[in-house]
């Protein structure tokens, strides 16, 4: 359960359901909340060595070219593989592929994050957020400047 805007009025009730509510039946309903899509993703054998090669150096090529017209004090690095951005306070993002598991992922200052290609979108295994929302979040936090990453 997310609660926006809780005013007073609101705690007790808010109170009663976690009270009336089983331990158990919350960590369950929590569970399958954070991640229900998380099942139905491709699995690595879904998609061949040679499109997932194709696909990560697609992503990676228009990663760099896109953050390399962002405004901002950001040197990328393209070597085998590995996108590293590095910010003017000397932290780094590396963006990486992981063939074996048919992934990419992610380090940041924030945690390690892993991607799946669903379909249709790179979707991090354990939330499912999408690989562009979240870059657009680390990255606007190590860089300092608002960075709104789109992947087409």
């Amino acid at each position: 359960m997310v609660v926006v805007n809780a005013n007073v009025s609101n705690v007790s009730t808010i109170e009663r359901i976690f009270i009336d509510t089983p331990p158990k039946s919350a960590v369950m309903v929590t569970r399958q909340n954070r991640c229900p899509e998380s099942k139905k993703m491709n699995t690595p054998e879904a998609m061949n060595e040679s499109d997932f090669h194709a696909r990560v150096d697609a992503l990676l090529a228009e990663l760099e070219d896109a953050i390399d017209e962002v405004d901002a004090d950001i040197d990328t690095e393209a070597t085998a593989g590995i996108l590293t951005l590095t910010f003017a306070n000397a932290t780094k993002v590396i963006i990486n592929r992981q063939t074996a598991t048919r992934e990419v992922w992610v380090a940041a200052q924030s945690g390690g994050f892993h991607f799946r290609f669903d379909g249709a979108a790179w979707r991090d295994t354990r939330s499912n957020e999408q690989l562009d929302l979240l870059l657009s979040r680390v990255i606007s936090m190590q860089s300092g400047c608002v960075v709104a990453v789109s992947l087409s």
